[in-house]
């Protein structure tokens, strides 16, 4: 998957690519929209990865660009789990994790970058380009879903263990201990 970005004013626009079977799908559009989606067809011995650097060099050309992890926003929903159900915990985060991926990369704002477990805590981590917008389409799904009362949402940056929480709004946020791993 390739995704680009370019600001316009105080919007952002995106543009990414991925194949999908024997397609390519561009899903173009604002952070924070649906935006549209068209599929490519690929020929019968033409190269996925060569033709998104291809079409992602076009989209370079008239201002996007790629934004590195390290310039993304880390969004981390959380929601505890009885140390005995832990298998009912990794059920459940796996269902959570495609909706709020879903939510968050059709709309352009981020993407699922991993979970775990432990100590009573399951993480759900995303990348983000936009914590406001993250944070109000994750608990929007969530709410939808009837789960927000009981997740905990917060933000930082990736790879480091600080977090400010989000919801419940001013509450201490914490990741599980190292002692909980």
């Amino acid at each position: 998957m390739m995704m680009l970005y370019k600001r316009n004013g105080k919007k952002t626009e995106y543009w990414g690519a991925w194949k999908t079977g024997r397609s390519l799908t561009i899903h173009t559009g604002t952070v924070g929209t649906a935006g549209t989606k068209e599929e490519l067809p690929l020929g019968l011995f033409q190269s996925a990865p060569r033709l998104i650097s291809r079409l992602a060099n076009e989209q370079v050309r008239i201002g996007f660009e790629h934004i590195e992890e390290d310039d993304l926003r880390e969004l981390v929903v959380q929601f505890p789990y009885e140390e005995h159900n832990e298998q009912d915990a990794v059920d459940q985060s796996e269902v959570i994790e495609e909706a709020l991926d879903d939510c968050l990369s059709q709309n352009g704002i981020g993407y699922l970058d991993g979970g775990d477990f432990g100590g009573g805590k399951a993480n759900i981590y995303f990348c983000v380009i936009d914590v406001d917008l993250a944070f109000r389409a994750v608990s929007e799904e969530l709410a939808r879903r009837g789960l927000l009362d009981e997740a905990a949402i917060a933000c930082g940056t990736p790879g480091f263990d600080d977090h400010s929480s989000l919801h419940p709004a001013g509450a201490e946020f914490r990741l599980m201990d190292s002692e909980d791993e």
